[in-house]
């Protein structure tokens, strides 16, 4: 399996790219992590575990200078609960957090349902994200697609560009 995702920041024509490569090794596996950071220096390379990892891609740090970041946690609430999403439809989350599906689509050649996520104590930002279904989703370290918006404009933005996968 290799998965592709590609990072990038509002005002920077740079292009980050994360991939993760898992291929068979007997009864064991092995795996592959490669960050390409064009421009930065080796101390200021941030890497993250698994979801974690998602929320570094769209900014976890705390700057005093710049806007507060979006609770993603809420979200959680769906995994723990098993939660099947269907289009169309809004999930109200802990926090008075929401997420309001829209419409099935593809990115880099998987099925997904695109939605927005809003949170209240964060009412000039909002993040467009796309699930796929459970199985996709457990080989990926990230959500297929994460845009963060503030006051209507892209801050950051990570999305899947590349899956390579035979069952």
């Amino acid at each position: 399996m290799k998965a592709v995702f590609e990072m990038q920041r509002a005002g920077e024509d740079i292009v980050h790219t994360y991939t993760e490569t898992i291929t068979p090794n007997g009864d064991k596996y092995d795996v592959t992590e490669t960050w390409t950071n064009p421009g930065q220096s080796a101390d200021n390379i941030h890497t993250g575990p698994r979801r974690a990892g998602a929320a570094g891609a769209v900014g976890a740090r705390y700057d005093e200078e710049q806007t507060a970041n979006i609770d993603l946690s809420p979200l959680q609430t769906l995994d723990e609960r098993n939660v099947e999403l269907a289009s169309g439809q809004t999930y109200y989350l802990p926090d008075g957090a929401q997420l309001v599906t829209q419409d099935w689509d593809e990115i880099a050649g998987v099925k997904v349902l695109r939605a927005i996520f809003l949170h209240p104590s964060y009412p000039n930002q909002r993040v467009q994200l796309a699930f796929t279904d459970p199985d996709t989703a457990a080989l990926l370290p990230f959500p297929i697609l994460m845009i963060k918006e503030v006051d209507g404009e892209i801050d950051r933005e990570m999305k899947l560009v590349q899956l390579d996968y035979t069952p």
